[in-house]
């Protein structure tokens, strides 16, 4: 194999193993004693207007809580409704800012990860 065509072999390797643009995405988890029972993601189907939440375990309703560009201190929330592996998701909009994911809980208080910013 010439020299060229190896090189040119390693760099579509290493392309190969990049992440794709939705490994790109700020995540954020609902956790407790290392039981995740919610996971929320922006941005969302590699639309920067877009954030997702998936319910991962048997139990309660979860949200991603979002605040959008231009938008203040505005809180937006997309539910989850639809039971455990589910996903949903927000219609694009303006660029998601930060997440916030809980699993709401009746007669407790939610439990909810961190504001984190969207990278």
């Amino acid at each position: 194999m010439s020299r060229s065509l190896k090189v040119l072999v390693g760099v579509l390797v290493a392309t190969a193993a990049l992440p794709s643009t939705g490994a790109l995405a700020t995540n954020a988890y609902a956790a407790k004693n290392g039981t995740v029972f919610a996971h929320g993601w922006a941005p969302a189907g590699g639309k920067a207007g877009r954030a997702g939440v998936k319910d991962t375990w048997a139990g309660d309703w979860v949200k991603n809580e979002y605040n959008r560009v231009g938008t203040g201190k505005h809180k937006y929330t997309l539910w989850n409704k639809l039971g455990k592996g589910k996903k949903t998701y927000t219609k694009n909009g303006r660029k998601v800012t930060k997440i916030h994911v809980c699993e709401e809980r009746d007669k407790a208080p939610d439990l909810c990860s961190k504001w984190v910013p969207v990278k």
